[in-house]
């Protein structure tokens, strides 16, 4: 093997650690959200869905709601508006990401 091939392949080696520590580190913030992350979750997938959940509670507190009151598990919360949606097991990042942007632009509507 040449020397840049070695290269190549050890820096590979790293970039994949570093996207591997990067999905982790999005995985705990769904996580913290209640939202969770499954294994076939491609980095770039589960930013984008926490970039979607992100701007779903901007939302909430633009308009006045209470995030801590408003959670998935909360029994009875506030605003039921204001609880972000519960992704499905089953379901790919591309469709909740969907689900909880069409869920802002509800809230935006009710505005």
């Amino acid at each position: 093997m040449s020397a840049a091939a070695h290269s190549d392949h050890g820096s590979r080696g790293a970039d994949d650690r570093d996207l591997e520590r990067a999905r982790e580190s999005v995985a705990l913030q769904l996580a913290t959200r209640q939202v969770a992350a499954h294994d076939d979750d491609a980095p770039e997938a589960l930013v984008r869905v926490l970039e979607a959940v992100e701007a779903f509670e901007r939302e909430v507190v633009g308009l006045g709601g209470d995030l801590m009151t408003n959670q998935l598990a909360t029994r009875n919360p506030d605003d039921p508006r204001f609880v972000l949606p519960s992704r499905g097991e089953d379901e790919g990042a591309s469709a909740y990401e969907r689900r909880v942007r069409e869920a802002t632009q509800r809230l935006r509507r009710d505005d």
